[in-house]
Formats: structure tokens, sequence, C-alpha cells
């Protein structure tokens, strides 16, 4: 039977999708990114699947270990990318080496899959599938280096996306319209306080309004309007399992990435300021309420 591989197999969406993999009886592989991640899979499924350590903060090493994936298992034919990191803060306060490791892991490890997958996806007829985010589509306030990786990856899945379906091989971007009930939202929620303190006192005057209205904002989504990863899981499973999958797929409240596409630039960037300062959910409500007070 043919095998799915997961990339980033123990955080939120990851472990929904392999769940869901696994309770239709299909065989599955993963890739985690510690040893505590590895433990946590086997002990999840008795075993059953196997986690791989592959660290994508360093995507030559991350390719090597994707091409022994792919050559010990050439029944292959899907690979399902949702590892991916997020930081929160200004443009001028974010380390450099912020966005460097952003980029790695959520835009030049999905080269590396990409070029070690290819082959056997190709023998098989297979699919790739990506997350990404409302965040590659609009520029989120606060959310740089992501936005920037992200809207990275929306470029690089169409060429991907273009160059392997003549020879058999369907790409397919999936973006949750708005946050994720995962480990990663409550982790970045749970280290603003600390990295506002660590500012200095002028950075301090001039973002706290950022941090206050992210946290606000993020938290009021987190309990409220995020999706959870088996809503997300769903969505992979649609584009997994169409004869002629989509190139995009919307999780959760597609009238967001509706709405905020079609706004202008004033009105997006008079949007996010109102949001902040009011610090509530995000929500298509919201979007249209704003946007149509401009």
């Amino acid at each position: 039977m043919s095998i799915v591989l997961v990339v980033g197999g123990a955080g939120g969406v990851g472990s929904a999708v392999v769940d869901g993999l696994v309770a239709r009886g299909r065989p599955v592989i993963s890739t985690v990114l510690n040893e505590d991640e590895a433990a946590f899979v086997r002990s999840r499924h008795d075993g059953r699947v196997s986690a791989n350590i592959v660290d994508l903060s360093y995507p030559e090493t991350a390719r090597e270990k994707m091409i022994a994936l792919a050559s010990a298992c050439p029944e292959m034919n899907a690979v399902i990318v949702c590892a991916g990191v997020a930081c929160v803060g200004s443009v001028e306060t974010t380390a450099l080496s912020t966005y460097l490791k952003t980029y790695q892991v959520n835009c030049v490890s999905a080269v590396a899959i990409y070029q070690a997958t290819l082959p056997v996806l190709r023998k098989n007829g297979g699919r790739i599938i990506l997350i990404s985010s409302i965040a590659g589509r609009v520029a989120v306030t606060f959310m740089s280096a992501y936005v920037a990786s992200k809207f990275a990856l929306e470029g690089l899945c169409d060429i991907m996306r273009r160059e392997a379906e003549p020879q058999g091989v369907k790409v397919s971007l999936i973006t949750p319209a708005g946050g994720i009930k995962t480990n990663m939202m409550q982790q970045q929620l749970d280290g603003l306080e600390q990295d506002f303190q660590a500012l200095s006192d002028a950075d301090k005057e001039r973002y706290a309004y950022l941090y206050r209205g992210y946290a606000n904002v993020a938290g009021s989504s987190l309990s409220s309007t995020a999706s959870t990863p088996e809503q997300v899981a769903a969505i992979v499973f649609e584009a997994l399992d169409a004869a002629e999958p989509a190139s995009r797929y919307l999780a959760g409240d597609g009238q967001i990435v509706t709405l905020m596409t079609s706004m202008s630039d004033q009105q997006k960037d008079a949007f996010f300021l109102k949001m902040f300062a009011d610090g509530e959910a995000f929500t298509s409500s919201r979007v249209r309420n704003i946007a149509n007070s401009q």
C-alpha cells in the first residue's frame, strides 16, 4: 500500500494528520524535530508510525535525510509538509538570525523536501501538500519574519506546481484563514512578556502597543475563532483524496482571505491599526466592518 510522509508529525496539525491517516489504515512515516517528539509519536501510535529526526533549520542536511527516507520507501506517493515556525516582533527589533531561521524552516526546507522526494513521487504519480497561512496572502503586522517566509512559500509553490504537474505530480497549498489552536500559537503568547522586557526603554515606548495588541488579538482568537488542528487536517485529507486536487485550499473562514486581499493598502493599514488598538478577534465580520468604515 502507498506510504504517506508527514513532515512535522508531532506538531498540532501534523499530529492531527498522522492521527487521521492511521485511523484510515494508511501507512505513515513522519519526521520530527527531536527525540522528545519522536518518543511522543511512537508512544501515541504504539510504534506503528516511524518518527525520523530531521531539523529543518539546516536544509542541506534535511535534504540528505529526506533522500534517504524516500529511497527507503519506494511506495511513497504523498508528502504532507506541516512543520513550521512563527515568531512575532517589530521589524526593527527582530534579530536577523530570526529572519534567517524562519526562512530556512518555512521556505528553503520546502525546496529541500521537494527535491528529495520528487523522484519517487514522479514514479508513483504522487502529490505534495504544504501548509501556508493567511500571513502568506496578507502582511500581518508584527509578524514580519513569518510573513516574509510565507509570501515566499506561496510563490515557490506556484512554480513547484507548474514544473511538477507535467511530470504527474500534484502540488497543493492549504491556507488556514486565521490562527490555529496549536502549541506554536500558545508559545508565542507565553513568550511575549519576556520578549518585551528585553527591549530597550525607547523601543518599549515605541512598540508597547503592538505587544499589547497582539497579545489581546491572538489570545481572543485562540479562545474563539482559531481553527482546530483537526479542522485543518480535514482539508488536508480533501486535497489528498481528490482525483484532481486544487492548487489552493482555504481552511476556516475563507471570507477573511477574500475580504483582506480585496482591500486597498490604505484599508489594510487602517484595519491593522484598529485591530491592534482594540485587541478583538480576527473575524470576517470585523474585517468587513473596518473596511466599510474607510
